[in-house]
């Protein structure tokens, strides 16, 4: 294999690759960790079991301290390329530290590469299909790491005890009909009609989907906060911003650590589906055309964003298009771009400790003067004024 080709997949991957045979000698090492930082060349047991491990027709993935990933190619020869280690969450000081110490790296700090799942992934692939010509998909990878063989028997094997419990016990499910009112509650756009749904008192139980109270209470409101994101896409929430709550209530649902308040938090998450299709309803119509301007300018909030560029994205002349989102909307686009920077200002201002002209920086605002100003024509205040209303936020 070429080593040009092996350094731009370095360059994506952000690892070392090695060549190694079936004897445990390392024979080429591509990129330039040192050898004292490698736990391949500090640890020959940690090598050797690596090699050890069965010899797999696609990329063989595993990882050490859950984060820390490792990619072993076995190839006709006999050789093996090995890649890693590289971390894929951000958060690396205790792995590093644990890694050192497992394989006997005695650099302090250990500075661990990060690289996203998702892009490692890929770059296995890529490296798999440059040494055999194969093309495998992500999908493929996946299922034949992720799935044991009997996993499906055994969540068969469950449900059906979980199914002979229920009818023992004569305790019923939560019943469908009571989550079909919360959802098209959420759909029409109506937080009051939604509270008296959570208000209704019904026989049965939830399922149990975890082994622990805590995790069972977390693991309910992610499956609320998902239905509900998806019944506000139903009922005209654009589904960037749809996602994009969703993303967020549930990190806040993981990093609380108290039953009552995480359940609290998915009935306010709830509500505040119902509330952001509620404000859609102030429109004038639906277009799909006016739907996906809206959803280029939400997504290009942190950019300067053009007519012209936001026409190329809908597929229609700049001119046509400001007329149809105007007689549709109410108000000219160009409004509407400066209204959405400013309702993402309020967020930042409320939630956030950026500065001004840091705020103003981020939204593209041509000025920090130019963002007070817009801020004050949209909201009736300004951006200090607004900020000091939520100091205790």
């Amino acid at each position: 294999m070429e080593k040009y080709t092996i350094e731009r997949i370095i360059n994506i991957i952000h690892c070392e690759i090695r060549l190694a045979d079936d004897t445990g000698h390392l024979l080429e090492r591509f990129g330039n960790l040192p050898e004292n930082e490698d736990p391949f060349c500090t640890d020959p047991s940690f090598l050797r079991a690596c090699l050890d491990r069965e010899a797999l027709p696609l990329p063989d993935i595993f990882c050490e301290n859950t984060y820390i990933y490792y990619a072993r190619l076995s190839l006709p020869d006999r050789t093996s390329l090995l890649a890693g280690p590289v971390r894929i969450i951000r958060e690396s000081h205790d792995m590093a530290s644990q890694m050192a110490a497992a394989h006997g790296i005695q650099v302090s700090p250990l500075k661990l590469p990060f690289c996203d799942e998702n892009t490692f992934l890929n770059g296995i692939l890529l490296l798999y299909h440059s040494v055999t010509g194969r093309e495998i998909s992500m999908t493929e990878l996946c299922s034949y790491h992720g799935f044991p063989a009997d996993e499906l028997d055994l969540a068969r094997k469950e449900l059906n005890s979980l199914v002979f419990s229920t009818r023992e016990s004569e305790i019923p499910h939560n019943p469908y009909s009571h989550e079909a009112r919360k959802l098209k509650s959420i759909e029409d756009g109506s937080p009051e009609q939604l509270k008296k749904c959570q208000e209704e008192v019904w026989v049965g139980r939830l399922g149990r989907v975890a082994d622990t109270p805590l995790r069972q209470e977390k693991n309910i409101a992610i499956i609320v906060i998902v239905l509900a994101s998806r019944a506000a896409i139903r009922g005209g929430l654009l589904p960037e911003l749809a996602f994009s709550m969703a993303d967020s209530f549930i990190i806040r649902t993981e990093r609380m650590n108290d039953i009552l308040q995480i359940r609290s938090a998915a009935r306010r998450f709830e509500e505040e589906f119902a509330v952001s299709v509620q404000a859609l309803q102030k429109s004038n119509s639906k277009n799909k055309y006016v739907d996906l301007a809206k959803e280029y300018v939400y997504r290009h909030l942190h950019s300067s964003i053009g007519i012209e560029e936001i026409s190329r994205y809908v597929g229609l002349h700049k001119d046509y298009l400001s007329q149809l989102f105007s007689r549709c909307e109410g108000i000219t686009l160009q409004h509407y771009i400066r209204r959405e920077k400013v309702r993402q200002a309020e967020y930042m201002l409320k939630y956030s400790d950026a500065k001004m002209d840091e705020i103003a920086n981020q939204l593209a605002f041509c000025s920090q003067s130019h963002f007070s100003h817009c801020f004050k024509e949209e909201t009736g205040q300004t951006p200090s004024r607004y900020r000091n209303q939520f100091s205790g936020i």
